[in-house]
C-alpha cells in the first residue's frame, strides 16, 4: 500500500507534459507535474489517494460488517452455552 501511495505522489513529481500530449486533447490533462512547474498535480494525486482510500475503508467496513453478521447467525445455543 505504502508503495503504492509514495508511486501515486511521485507521478504528480515526474509527469512530464512532451509525454501526455501525445495521449490527450483535452488542454488541462496536457501540464505536467512538479517538473514542468505544475505543482497542482500533486494535489490531484493526493486527492486521488484520499478517495481510493476512503473507498477501501468503506469496502473494508462492509465486509467486516458482513462477517459479523453471517458469524452471528451461524451461533447455536450450545455454542453459546459453552463460551
Amino acid at each position: 500500500a505504502v508503495g503504492g501511495i509514495v508511486g501515486a505522489i511521485l507521478t504528480g513529481v515526474f509527469a512530464r507534459a512532451s509525454i501526455i500530449a501525445g495521449t490527450s486533447t483535452n488542454p488541462d490533462m496536457t501540464k505536467g507535474g512538479l517538473i514542468d512547474g505544475h505543482p497542482e498535480q500533486i494535489l490531484t494525486q493526493l486527492y486521488g489517494i484520499g478517495v481510493t482510500a476512503g473507498y477501501c475503508a468503506i469496502g473494508t467496513l462492509v465486509i467486516l460488517l458482513i462477517g459479523i453478521i453471517l458469524t452471528k447467525i451461524k451461533e447455536n445455543k450450545r455454542q453459546r452455552a459453552v463460551a
